[in-house]
């Protein structure tokens, strides 16, 4: 590579960075869940209530967990409805949402859902069922608190999805560091050839 090509690539790493870093960044509206109680035994119909990590309340929804089924009921506002989603997919107010989602009595398996509140929030849940007579218990969960705002369902834990902004500016932190050792290789490269 001849030496104004190195340059430029230097100079285009560190323009890069610097715009990159210089990007806004999101007002943290991805905010972790809890849910009151947890688990829910078997027996009879439960409000759950949810909470976000900053404290706020979020929704309460009723939780059955009897020889019925295991169903989430989004009879009691905020709650205006839920979606089977899987980790990883997107989350938008403009999604499928049903009031009810039902689950067999004896279904142990873990699932992830979606919700909707009253307010044009969304977040999602992810709920291992317990099996026959088991609890439900909630693993974990998150939402937007911004109105209209979407989120990335997320796994086990809450899972923080990097903003746009941000994986722009580890890109062009990458980038400048390469640019930076392209120019130090040429500099040595340039020492021994004078020094010959």
């Amino acid at each position: 590579m001849d030496t104004k090509a190195l340059d430029s690539a230097a100079k285009f790493s560190a323009a890069l960075a610097g715009v990159a870093l210089a990007a806004p960044q999101a007002s943290g509206a991805i905010v972790g869940l809890n849910f009151t109680p947890n688990p829910v035994t078997y027996g009879p119909t439960q409000t759950v209530s949810i909470t976000d990590t900053l404290a706020a309340p979020v929704a309460q929804f009723q939780q059955f967990n009897n020889s019925d089924g295991k169903t989430l009921s989004a009879d009691l506002p905020p709650i205006s409805g839920f979606a089977y989603i899987t980790v990883g997919q997107p989350i938008t107010t403009g999604a499928t949402f049903f009031s009810l989602i039902s689950i067999g009595a004896t279904v142990g398996d873990t699932g992830t859902f979606a919700f909707l509140t009253a307010t044009n929030n969304v977040g999602w849940i992810r709920v291992n069922f317990g099996g026959a007579g088991g609890p439900v218990t909630y693993l974990a969960g998150a939402w937007n608190n911004t109105p209209g705002g979407a989120i990335i369902s997320g796994g086990g834990a809450v899972g923080a999805v990097p903003e746009t902004s941000t994986t722009i500016a580890l890109a062009g932190l990458a980038t400048l560091a390469a640019g930076v050792g392209i120019r130090k290789a040429r500099r040595r490269k340039m020492k021994s050839v004078s020094a010959s």
